[in-house]
């Protein structure tokens, strides 16, 4: 049940769909590897209960990742593009927050048992970047940061700059609208964000578990890596397998 009428919106986006193959074709792509890697996580032999119970509590924060996705999908499928920009800044801020427990896997199990306060202190968002300890992990940090600061402002937040999702030349929408910009644009951002942050649960991942990423995961992560050419934005180089 809706507030709206999106058959139209909807239809509108159907319409469109071809516009966004490669980007629909790489978030499948990202969260099938998501699932499947959690998935199969939960069969191996972690090397005590302290290491399975981090795992268990990381391993949420890389569905959240996935659900993300699929929400911001729907969203911007019914044409409700303001809104779905908010879940990219939480994307974005959860593949941060996943590169401090990469470089360092015991921030695990202290974030997990932090409440409240005592976690903001620790491990709120102007917390994180002081520790890492990889200039590597650093660089990818500043990547998504610019991502989080976009959609905090886009999306996120009240502010001046959503109004280019309200407004279609002297226009002024209230509810779902078909834009094919907005559209085709919010797909993009939406793609290329999933994608890297789905590389930063690899990262947890070989930080965590003895049992190699790909032993267990090749076709799904062939797939994965093969989804990035066709959604990197212009003059940007392939990145090797397994690096962002």
């Amino acid at each position: 049940m809706s507030i709206f009428d999106e058959s139209e919106v909807v239809a509108g986006h159907q319409r469109l769909a071809t516009l966004v193959l490669d980007q629909h074709g790489a978030l499948v792509a990202c969260t099938n590897l998501i699932r499947e890697g959690v998935q199969k996580s939960q069969g191996l032999q972690l090397k005590d209960k302290l290491a399975r119970e981090s795992w268990l509590a990381a391993s949420h924060l890389v569905l959240r990742i996935c659900n993300d996705a699929g929400a911001s999908s729907v969203m911007i499928d019914r044409g409700y593009f303001l809104q779905a920009a908010a879940p990219l800044r939480s994307i974005a801020e959860t593949a941060q927050l996943l590169l401090v427990f990469s470089d360092d896997p015991s921030h695990i199990e202290s974030w997990r048992l932090l409440r409240g306060i005592d976690r903001y202190n620790r491990y709120g968002h102007g917390k994180l970047k002081s520790k890492l300890r990889t200039p590597d992990l650093r660089d990818k940090f500043d990547w998504f940061e610019e991502r989080f600061d976009t959609f905090s402002e886009y999306g996120g937040h009240p502010s001046a700059a959503s109004i280019m999702a309200h407004r279609d030349g002297n226009q002024l929408h209230i509810g779902p609208h078909v834009n094919e910009f907005l559209y085709t644009a919010t797909y993009k951002d939406l793609a290329s964000l999933v994608w890297h942050a789905t590389d930063v649960c690899r990262l947890l991942w070989e930080a965590s578990i003895d049992v190699p990423f790909q032993n267990l995961l090749t076709e799904e992560r062939k797939l994965f890596l093969d989804a990035w050419p066709a959604i990197a934005p212009p003059n940007t180089a392939t990145p090797k397998a397994g690096e962002t």
